[in-house]
């Protein structure tokens, strides 16, 4: 088994302000500017630094200068500035947000007529006038209604249960098909190699026939693997603003990303196919939801770091999207 290695994560950003460090949200106060850059150049090595390496470095490093640089490399390791895994989604776009500006006040979008003006504007930006030629098009066919009357929905009837049947046709939009020996599915992925880890949570006395607890999927058996029934996930996990969503579900489904099943054929890019056919999926389980009569919400972000770990996720496996189901009101 290869040693893991610790690598600086290559989203993150440092500075100096007023004699300190500061390193993306953190500020290290009273660690020696020089002993940082020191620090700094030693971990860019390009093949990473083992745990070995980086004891051997704070080891060689004379008094005090040892203890608090240890202690400076755990910090980085809490923080995910250290790194030995794919950095999250979440801390992969973190940056990008600096190209748009913007004057929103911080809790602008904490507020619904804020939230519903927003919205509103950006919806109806194609009213305005172009000053380009336009070919209005014809349209004589509409789709079937269960993709037409697709919406999302936001509260659930806690009273209704899920029948067995409802929710085993449901959850097969995502299994295997076989055309003889040939494997498919009905969502297309990047070289056909699927890379996307299925877990659900299933609510007490909320689905039928099946206990509550965290289950994986597996679409070549189209069956549930009990993970957890000790492990309970409730509403802390989610934002204010989801928390009835998730209260009233009769259970969730998280969506997940292992690097290292598409990323030795499709390196950084297969990472970014992950995400695109997740939103695929999302698309299909929506559709799917409609179609059988069942009320699905996508969870647009969540504090999912409350909870991994009792989904036993892989080294390079990260969390991508989660679904609110149930029987809609």
């Amino acid at each position: 088994m290869d040693e893991k290695r610790y690598y600086w994560s290559p989203v993150v950003q440092w500075k100096f302000e007023d004699g300190q460090i500061i390193i993306e949200n953190f500020t290290f106060k009273g660690f020696p500017i020089e002993l940082f850059l020191e620090t700094y150049y030693f971990l860019q090595n390009a093949q990473g630094r083992t745990e070995e390496e980086l004891k051997d470095y704070c080891n060689q490093l004379k008094g005090k200068n040892s203890k608090i640089t240890t202690m400076f490399l755990n910090d980085l390791i809490k923080k995910r500035i250290l790194i030995m895994s794919l950095n999250e989604p979440k801390e992969l776009f973190a940056c990008q947000s600096r190209f748009v500006e913007g004057d929103y006040a911080e809790d602008y979008f904490f507020h619904k007529e804020n939230v519903e003006n927003y919205v509103n504007e950006k919806l109806n930006r194609f009213s305005i006038a172009e000053n380009k030629d336009f070919i209005e098009l014809e349209v004589t066919k509409q789709l079937p209604d269960f993709i037409e009357n697709r919406r999302s929905s936001r509260s659930f009837d806690k009273n209704k249960i899920v029948t067995f049947s409802k929710f085993s046709n449901f959850i097969n939009a995502m299994g295997q098909r076989r055309d003889g020996e040939k494997i498919r599915y009905i969502y297309p992925s990047a070289g056909g190699i699927y890379p996307l880890n299925i877990y659900l949570y299933i609510k007490k006395d909320r689905v039928e026939g099946i206990e509550e607890g965290i289950y994986k999927y597996n679409p070549e058996k189209k069956g549930l693997y009990l993970l957890s029934r000790l492990e309970k996930i409730d509403k802390n996990a989610h934002f204010f603003t989801n928390s009835d969503i998730f209260n009233d579900s009769a259970f969730s489904i998280f969506i997940s990303y292992d690097g290292e099943l598409n990323m030795h054929k499709y390196k950084e890019t297969g990472y970014f196919f992950g995400i695109i056919e997740c939103g695929i999926l999302l698309s299909i389980l929506s559709y799917s939801a409609e179609f059988f009569g069942l009320g699905c919400c996508i969870i647009g972000e969540m504090d999912f770091d409350k909870i991994k770990s009792a989904f036993e996720f892989n080294t390079n496996e990260v969390f991508l999207q989660s679904l609110e189901i149930g029987i809609r009101k």
